[in-house]
């Protein structure tokens, strides 16, 4: 990693306490421009360097409508943001190059952007380097003043949210609660866990434990269970019925229920790492092997939906589509659920690692490149 540069070495100076209180925001153009606006503590104001990788040709569009006179309006589909690659598909605000939508930088010049959350209005993620400093920042989705709701002199890893918290896990191996309008930190948890090893709903928050356990915690009592042992457990994931993640030393897939009982094993596999999961199935990424898969909830014979990839990491899905990044490659990728021909969403970044989606957009974190990005769906 990069040396702490810019507008977050200001965080550091004079020395970060652990749950130390805001300070430092700054502004990223949410049309895609990059360009920042002074911290509340800077003089000056860090360059633009660090933006988004741009899109890869293989996720256009057709281009039917392209011209004068065609469908769109006459709009040309190659070119413009509210009809690239096809008719209606909107750049939320990017540019349209290619029939192919270019990535937002919603942060740049960071160190180890890392975990990366979303709510309905914001997107959350973490930065810095362990053992040295480390944030939770968050910026609306559409860009703009980006607001450091944490820091911690020891570090900061993953970072997950409900309605009313941030949760963020430290270099102490603590996992600590903060209110999203601000506050001092909770510490919820004790145990280290990866930066994706943590997902929270109405009344629980679970986590990964890197010392090898499925964790929960009652969030009214702060009551804690083991809910399964696992080896070398990374990854996590939920629904409202089951924890779901995958174990890289024993090369498992597994879940267990919420309310407790067997863990059950979904699926084998050399390296698996990332794991989503909706209605019906498992999705899962295998590094060492350069595969994307799944396998239904219920069991059953587990389907390569990508092959050949280079470092797929992190991955996401939604009614349609698997997500995921390469972290060789440098790309953001994409499949449909019921299999098909990867395309790239974005190509040339450095080394992307956190992704999540909503209705529109695919969010991803590059820690290399220091930046938080997204891109129309």
């Amino acid at each position: 990693m990069m040396k702490l540069s810019g507008w977050l070495l200001l965080g550091v100076a004079g020395g970060v306490s652990a749950c130390s209180t805001i300070f430092g925001d700054f502004v990223v153009g949410g049309d895609g421009t990059g360009v920042e606006g002074t911290t509340s503590s800077a003089s000056s104001s860090a360059s633009g360097s660090g933006a988004a990788s741009s899109a890869s040709t293989g996720s256009a569009g057709t281009t039917s409508g392209a011209g004068a006179g065609g469908a769109c309006g006459g709009a040309d589909t190659n070119s413009d943001p509210l009809n690239c690659g096809a008719c209606g598909h909107s750049c939320l605000g990017s540019t349209c190059v290619g029939a192919v939508c270019q990535p937002i930088p919603l942060a740049i010049n960071q160190d180890g952007t890392a975990s990366i959350a979303l709510d309905a209005t914001n997107v959350y993620w973490t930065s810095g380097i362990d053992g040295v400093a480390g944030y939770v920042y968050t910026v609306p989705k559409g860009g703009g003043l980006a607001i450091q709701l944490y820091s911690d002199s020891a570090g900061a890893k993953g970072v997950t949210v409900d309605a009313q918290s941030v949760y963020c896990n430290n270099g102490m191996a603590e996992t600590v609660q903060l209110p999203k309008g601000g506050g001092s930190a909770h510490t919820l948890t004790m145990g280290g866990t990866w930066d994706g090893g943590m997902a929270v709903d109405a009344t629980n928050f679970y986590w990964a434990d890197s010392e090898g356990s499925i964790m929960k915690i009652a969030l009214a009592t702060n009551a804690s269970t083991t809910l399964a042992t696992s080896p070398k457990p990374a990854f996590l994931a939920i629904d409202a019925t089951n924890v779901y993640w995958t174990d890289e030393m024993q090369g498992t897939v597994m879940k267990v229920p919420i309310i407790g009982g067997a863990a059950v094993m979904l699926a084998t596999s050399p390296s698996p790492f990332g794991v989503a999961v909706d209605a019906t199935s498992v999705y899962w990424t295998d590094e060492m092997q350069g595969t994307v898969m799944k396998v239904p909830i219920a069991g059953g014979s587990a389907v390569t939906l990508a092959s050949v990839q280079a470092g797929p990491v992190e991955i996401a899905v939604d009614a349609t589509t698997v997500y995921w990044t390469d972290e060789s490659a440098g790309t953001v990728m994409m499949v449909p659920i019921v299999g098909g021909v990867p395309v790239a969403l974005a190509s040339g970044g450095k080394e992307p690692w956190a992704i999540v989606v909503d209705a529109t957009a695919v969010y991803w974190t590059d820690p290399a490149a220091g930046t938080v990005s997204k891109v129309a769906k």
